[in-house]
């Protein structure tokens, strides 16, 4: 454990110091801070730390946050798209960002962040958000609990595994350890894995405004001001035949495309809708089709 104070450039320091100097096999980071500005100088500044400590011989495992947002939100001003913030240590490709779930199943947490890019820089795992804790924990003599929660526990859950894992076998290195947690990490999560079928994926897209000829019959005013903005109905076109090619879609499932990336569904973190809110819609299926579906039963077989 590292005690540190000051910014969090001092703290990154502070640890990568100490990591060089006692050589740990996992490294747990339950903070985080959101980049405003200088985007790209500060994303290479915390790799270079980052890096160094996994060089070092360390798992660095970094919390996502507790803000219910989406760590790989995009804006899009017509058909140009951009990540609107960054969350470091949990965007860097030398971290593994944790995400928390609930704690009687696997889907997402409302208070976690999220990720929906996929990839090294997003959030990657997902672990319990929330936790038992000892009420004062510098008490000899008072064991009494209380559930607390935050990403700052989950990401020490996944430490706990990696650290279990190093045990086991001294002779694994951070990528090897990462590849065990990966392989073995049960799916579920984001969107609607819990009710998927094993190989079984469902996604949504957006095309764009093309100009096909349904935009210039319908809309013609539109499209005589817009026009030099429109797609070609191939480009419209693009990402559906892509989502249906491609392998990478198959990883995840649930997600709303645009230019062969996810991004948002949700224009204000306020209109995202609650585990509660998902499995009351699937009741309500249910009932309308008249079908007696078992939310708990095991749908892959």
């Amino acid at each position: 454990a590292v005690q540190s104070s000051g910014d969090f450039w001092t703290q990154m320091r502070n640890i990568k110091r100490m990591v060089e100097e006692e050589r740990p096999a996992v490294v747990n980071m339950s903070f985080g801070w959101e980049v405003k500005t200088f985007r790209a100088a500060n994303e290479a500044s915390a790799d270079r730390h980052l890096k160094a400590m996994r060089d070092y011989g360390a798992v660095v495992i970094a919390s996502a946050g507790n803000e219910s947002k989406d760590v790989d939100g995009r804006k899009c001003v017509f058909d140009h798209c951009y990540e609107d913030r960054l969350v470091i240590p949990c965007e860097s490709r030398y971290a593994i960002c944790v995400g928390g779930t609930n704690a009687d199943n696997a889907w997402l947490h409302d208070g976690s962040n999220h990720g929906t890019a996929g990839g090294s820089r997003s959030v990657q795992i997902y672990a319990p958000f929330c936790v038992f804790t000892l009420v004062n924990p510098a008490s000899d003599t008072i064991d009494a609990t209380k559930w607390t929660c935050g990403t700052s526990f989950s990401a020490p859950f996944v430490a706990g595994a990696a650290a279990l894992v190093k045990a086991a076998d001294p002779s694994l290195g951070p990528t090897e350890i990462w590849d065990i947690l990966r392989e073995t990490a049960n799916v579920g999560g984001l969107h609607f894995d819990h009710y998927i079928p094993t190989g079984v994926v469902a996604h949504s897209m957006h095309p764009g405004w093309a100009r096909t000829q349904g935009v210039r019959t319908s809309l013609p005013r539109f499209d005589r001001v817009m026009r030099p903005l429109l797609r070609t109905p191939q480009q419209g076109a693009d990402t559906i035949v892509w989502l249906a090619a491609a392998t990478e879609p198959g990883q995840s499932t649930g997600a709303f495309w645009f230019d062969r990336r996810p991004v948002p569904t949700h224009l204000v973190s306020s209109t995202r809708e609650t585990a509660s809110d998902r499995e009351n819609l699937w009741e309500r299926l249910a009932l309308l089709t008249e079908s007696d579906i078992n939310l708990t039963a095991d749908l892959t077989g």
